[in-house]
């Protein structure tokens, strides 16, 4: 996608998205703002989305990274940052779980994406694990607060959501790879994915479970 100066309706950077959001910047002020936040908050999402005329004050959105969706306010002028809402308030940072964008590679040598959330204040191993392939199939999950897996991870448990072949967001080639295999490559893509956290003693190969989330 593209984003816009909106006084000008001049395009000034673009987005896009393959492990998580990226957007770059062509002019200034908005690739300084979006460096500087980008390097200040380096596991977050970073949206800017919205400006007064001047450009000295702009509207920043974060979310993951540790925290669960957060609005500032941010003054060139006066060089403050500061918290005007929480996008859900009722979630204290302490409480959200850690996301990873990991890779991992299947039984027929391909590399594919899955979102891997931990839960907090645990050291990361011998973990249970829920398996949540999303929908579809040709659709993807994308970096930053899920709100199964947040809930899931809450109770104890790894979330493991892989982007497997026939996922959406990676091409057109790979949404071929897809057609004609479900319950067949798709389906062994999900449990390469467990074998891949199993591996790297992420998990415990004795408690793991598949859940799809129904529209």
């Amino acid at each position: 996608g593209f984003e816009t100066d909106w006084r000008t309706n001049r395009v000034v950077g673009v987005n896009w998205e393959y492990d998580r959001p990226r957007t770059e910047y062509f002019v200034s002020p908005w690739g300084d703002i979006q460096a500087q936040l980008e390097n200040l908050y380096p596991d977050s999402i970073i949206e800017i989305q919205g400006t007064d005329y001047d450009l000295n004050r702009f509207i920043i959105y974060r979310e993951a990274g540790g925290v669960a969706g957060v609005y500032y306010l941010l003054d060139r002028q006066a060089g403050t940052l500061e918290i005007i809402a929480n996008r859900r308030p009722q979630i204290p940072d302490e409480w959200v779980a850690e996301v990873q964008a990991v890779e991992y590679v299947t039984r027929d040598n391909r590399t594919l994406l899955a979102y891997l959330t931990l839960p907090p204040n645990t050291d990361g191993q011998d973990l249970p694990l829920v398996v949540m392939p999303h929908g579809g199939p040709q659709a993807r999950d994308y970096y930053g607060f899920d709100d199964w897996a947040q809930i899931i991870a809450s109770r104890g448990y790894a979330v493991i959501q892989p982007q497997f072949r026939g996922s959406d967001g990676f091409g057109l080639d790979f949404v071929r790879l897809g057609h004609g295999e479900w319950g067949r490559a798709m389906q062994a893509d999900l449990i390469d994915a467990v074998e891949y956290l199993v591996g790297e003693q992420i998990v415990d190969e004795n408690r793991v479970c598949i859940f799809l989330v129904s529209p």
